[in-house]
């Protein structure tokens, strides 16, 4: 899995695979072995190493946030993947849409029940917009919000029944969703919809007590082990596969 000159001129706007060319160039000069990563955390270092066998798959992004900064799958994409991408900021989907034109663009909050919901939005730091009220209440400690919207949630499978072709293989599914991750994780059939791999933001996790995580029990309940756990990350892959 590897970023070619061919694939950021294919997969970006022009100016765009210009600026990523040049970085590349930059590397191979400077720090050939140097590994290049967009995530917040190096999510998508791990993620290169566990999809490592994948030349290009099929990724779903949940709470994707930009294209590129904090982005878990920006690398995939500039490797050659694509995917569908779910945000409940439209402002950020519109950057998607044109920054990364081969995947698909969800404007939408997911949560297990469609409900209608408060979407607490910070423009200065997008990625900890969230419609957790919990959550929120931790995030105004050290963070401004300065915009509402009222959503009517919808649940990932009915995303995945319009937008995913018919006997499309997920071999990603990202779930990033500001303290609601446990709801949108569950809104997902792992029987219809099975990814190889999911990663997914698990607050408050400690390796010593992992058992008695609410994300991992539900995951390991549905066949899939905890391949690794990293910063804020649980990497879970299918025990079927």
């Amino acid at each position: 899995m590897k970023i070619t000159f061919a694939k950021l001129f294919k997969k970006l706007p022009f100016l765009a695979a210009l600026r990523f060319s040049f970085l590349i160039l930059i590397k191979k000069m400077m720090a050939n072995e140097a590994n290049i990563y967009f995530s917040q955390t190096g999510e998508d270092t791990v993620l290169k190493f566990l999809l490592r066998e994948r030349k290009d798959g099929v990724y779903v992004d949940i709470g994707c946030n930009t294209p590129i900064y904090f982005s878990n799958t920006f690398f995939l994409y500039l490797s050659g993947w694509n995917g569908i991408c779910v945000d409940a900021n439209e402002r950020l989907c519109q950057k998607f849409r044109k920054a990364r034109p081969f995947d698909t663009v969800v404007h939408a909050a997911v949560s297990d029940v469609e409900k209608e919901v408060t979407f607490h939005i910070s423009d200065k730091v997008p990625a900890v917009s969230t419609i957790d009220q919990h959550q929120l209440e931790e995030w105004k400690k050290h963070w401004e919000f300065n915009r509402e919207v009222k959503m009517i949630t919808q649940r990932i499978e009915t995303i995945l029944d319009k937008h995913l072709p018919k006997g499309t293989a997920i071999d990603l599914l990202s779930i990033d969703v500001e303290g609601h991750d446990l709801h949108a994780l569950m809104s997902v059939n792992l029987n219809k919809y099975r990814p190889r791999f999911i990663v997914i933001e698990i607050h408050e996790f400690k390796l010593s007590e992992n058992n008695d995580d609410p994300i991992v029990k539900y995951l390991k309940d549905n066949g899939y082990v905890l391949e690794c756990f990293s910063t804020i990350n649980g990497y879970f892959r299918d025990s079927r596969v």
